[in-house]
């Protein structure tokens, strides 16, 4: 997956030599110079770490951090539903929830999709359709 660019192709491999094989500083240098590329200074065996602030990541609340408990989207088709809830009893991620109009909702985040299939497999035949899904669009207020 390497860029077009030749100087690019060249310093990757370079760096990656030097990082990752243990090519030594010296020989670095001289390839980087050989392939017309930037030289760098050496590394510092014992680099000093300035530490400026506590954290990183302002404190949750107000201004602060805020966690988003779930993300991602839900798909949902209305059915026909026998109100077994099987589907529900099955999913192994407790992806699907369905609703007072008989609306069934599958959380993406959780579903593991056609890999799973098991809501599929436990739902009366005719009922539960992958083709039918939606993305959830909720009624604006």
């Amino acid at each position: 997956m390497f860029a077009l660019v030749p100087e690019f192709r060249d310093a990757y491999v370079l760096e990656l030599a030097y990082w990752e094989e243990g090519m030594p500083f010296k020989m670095f240098k001289k390839y980087l110079k050989k392939k017309g590329l930037p030289s760098l200074d050496e590394p510092i065996s014992n680099p000093v770490v300035d530490k400026r602030v506590e954290r990183d990541i302002p404190v949750l609340g107000e201004e602060g951090l805020h966690v988003l408990e779930r993300v991602g989207t839900y798909m949902t088709m209305v059915v026909d539903c026998p109100e077994c809830k099987r589907c529900i009893k099955v999913c192994p991620n407790d992806a699907i929830t369905i609703d007072e109009e008989n609306r069934v909702m599958i959380s993406t985040d959780l579903c593991e999709g056609a890999h799973c299939q098991e809501c599929i497999r436990a739902c009366p035949p005719d009922k539960f359709n992958w083709e039918n899904l939606e993305v959830f669009k909720p009624q604006e207020a």
